[in-house]
């Protein structure tokens, strides 16, 4: 056995998060909830072969920093009626692990219609005659990582629409 490994060790952590001793013998600490910056009081014993190597209590105050992890888009499907001007909430099924706000990066131009992009809404006009389907994409960012999602619009005409009629003239009866 090498003399100077730790052997025997108890660690009593006060603050956020949980410590454990990895199979390198490191001590670490991991945040239970989101990011965070804490103050985290811990006492620390550990003994070698030969003799106590630590033993004390420490409030030494040491930013903890979780890594961010990236947002999650998800693929959308609208009805618009024909000629309509739609606001596209594609953000509203969007999340992020790390409930950081998202803002919309950047979309691409639909096929059958335009799309502009104010105060991180899409707005969507489909051609004025078209009735179908039409799709775009659209990316998201945290602030450090994007995420990118497709959008399917179903185009269609209804009974209130100003669609062109025939005149039918004659006579009743």
């Amino acid at each position: 056995m090498d003399d100077n490994r730790t052997v025997a060790c108890c660690a009593k952590n006060e603050g956020e998060g949980n410590m454990y001793q990895s199979s390198d013998n490191v001590f670490r600490l991991t945040a239970r909830h989101g990011k965070f910056s804490s103050a985290t009081r811990f006492a620390l014993i550990a003994l070698s072969t030969l003799l106590l190597v630590a033993c004390g209590d420490t409030n030494d105050e040491q930013p903890v920093q979780v890594p961010n992890r990236e947002p999650v888009a998800t693929d959308d499907n609208f009805d618009v009626a024909a000629g309509a001007n739609f606001v596209v909430s594609v953000l509203e099924n969007d999340s992020d692990p790390d409930h950081d706000t998202l803002s919309i990066a950047s979309s691409t131009q639909p096929e059958h219609g335009v799309l502009s992009l104010e105060n991180n809404e899409l707005r969507y006009k489909p051609a004025l005659t078209y009735k179908g389907s039409d799709e775009f994409s659209y990316t998201v960012t945290d602030g450090e990582y994007k995420a990118t999602a497709r959008v399917i619009i179903s185009v269609t005409f209804n009974e209130l629409d100003p669609t062109p009629h025939r005149a039918i003239t004659g006579r009743l009866g």
